[in-house]
């Protein structure tokens, strides 16, 4: 055994990415996936490598037919885990951002897109085949790198809701599905959604979860619209007498789930949250969630509201109900501005945009519209509050220039003009 600190250990990763980069059509389907996925377990970075593999795979004249789905399932993971790390060079960003920054460093251009959208066509395939840790692999990677292939998540939720509960087996595959559902801010259709809410029921019910998976699990269905009073039950019951061994991170989950489910009137219908954790006292010394600063985005954004509202009381970086952080907001109106950029969105991927990111390193020209499920919640929660939420979505900011005569800055202003609603 070595230590991850031991140059052996490292040069023995190298030499078997070297040896398969030199001839990777001289090893079997089997043999590519287990090198792949060893990186991801052995948490070794070798983002060249990836990089290179990736190249390989899409323009694979075989395609990826040949793979198994425990292959697929393991390839897309040691993506997501490759992607999901970060080194030195990414420090100084944080959360969502870092991934996104590293998904454009590792995959260039358009190879995100088009190794996932690969990847997601032939899982469609042999998705009755996958078991269900398989299935959960594939729904790990694509909700950590906020990549939405919804032929592939329509399927993810077929097989979900059709298969017997004892077959996950385990809770934590059962969760992982849920909770990268609601990443995606995918909700399952219609003739589909009490049969998604059942499973989810069953699930607790007959499968062992731990305390995150539990948690995961609940803030998935409650980010989906699911309210169950046995799901709901059973966390309070869990965790009602642990939240001081929680992590911080877990404990803002609970939060944002006891906040939703005490504002939202079709669960209060159903079951009486009791509070948890004191938004008050939680929030007490605690500074921005994730650590995050004010972008250049968002101070432009301030500067304009406050330009387009001189005289009024407009506040940056506002909190309301003690841990939910605004952008910019007007306390007196009851607005708030929220400044969407990248990590606000999930990039679809779907064939018609395959290759369409041409320019050296950047995918997030399609990362536009499909706001992300954590989003999707923060607004939940502002708007039972009684706030309006303006959105000012990166990509349409960045496109306000000289047009019609306005300078920049005129144009701008007409914007936000224009979305707030001021005539």
């Amino acid at each position: 055994e070595f230590g991850a600190d031991d140059e052996i250990f490292f040069k023995t990763y190298r030499t078997v990415a070297s040896k398969l980069l030199s001839a990777p059509d001289k090893f079997k389907p089997q043999e590519l996936k287990d090198i792949l996925w060893a990186h991801g377990k052995g948490n070794v970075l070798d983002e060249d490598f990836f990089g290179d593999m990736a190249v390989y795979l899409t323009h694979r004249d075989r395609g990826l037919s040949e793979f198994e789905p425990q292959s697929l399932g393991n390839i897309a993971w040691a993506y997501a885990k490759q992607i999901g790390n970060t080194d030195d060079t990414f420090t100084s960003i944080n959360g969502r951002q870092a991934v996104y920054n590293r998904l454009n460093h590792v995959l260039r251009g358009s190879l995100a897109h088009d190794l996932f959208l690969e990847l997601g066509n032939e899982s469609i395939r042999k998705l009755q085949r996958f078991s269900t840790r398989d299935m959960s692999n594939l729904m790990f990677s694509y909700s950590t790198l906020g990549l939405v292939h919804e032929p592939l998540l329509s399927g993810i939720v077929e097989q979900f809701c059709s298969r017997r509960i004892q077959s996950f087996g385990a809770g934590c595959d059962a969760a992982i599905i849920v909770w990268g559902l609601a990443s995606l801010n995918y909700t399952p259709s219609e003739e589909l959604k009490q049969k998604f809410e059942d499973q989810i029921v069953s699930a607790v019910e007959n499968l062992y979860f731990q305390d995150f998976e539990l948690l995961h699990l609940t803030w998935g269905a409650v980010v989906l619209g699911v309210y169950s009073s046995v799901l709901l039950q059973r966390i309070v019951e869990v965790l009602g007498n642990k939240i001081d061994s929680l992590e911080t991170s877990q404990q803002s989950g609970l939060l944002y789930i006891q906040t939703l489910c005490q504002l939202d009137p079709k669960c209060k219908a159903i079951f009486d949250f009791p509070t948890l954790i004191d938004a008050t006292v939680w929030s007490q010394g605690r500074e921005l969630e994730d650590g995050l600063q004010s972008s250049t985005f968002q101070t432009n954004v301030h500067k304009a509201v406050e330009a387009l509202l001189e005289g009024t009381d407009v506040q940056e970086e506002y909190v309301i109900f003690d841990f939910l952080y605004t952008d910019t907001a007007i306390p007196s109106q009851k607005l708030c501005i929220e400044c969407d950029g990248p990590s606000h969105y999930c990039v679809p991927i779907r064939p018609e945009t395959r290759g369409a990111v041409s320019d050296s390193n950047n995918i997030w020209n399609l990362r536009k519209g499909w706001v992300n499920g954590s989003t999707v919640l923060k607004n939940r929660l502002l708007s039972l509050l009684g706030w309006k939420v303006v959105h000012v979505p990166y990509y349409e900011w960045s496109m306000k220039g000289n047009d019609d005569g306005d300078t920049e800055q005129e144009s701008k202003l007409r914007y936000l003009r224009d979305i707030v609603g001021i005539h």
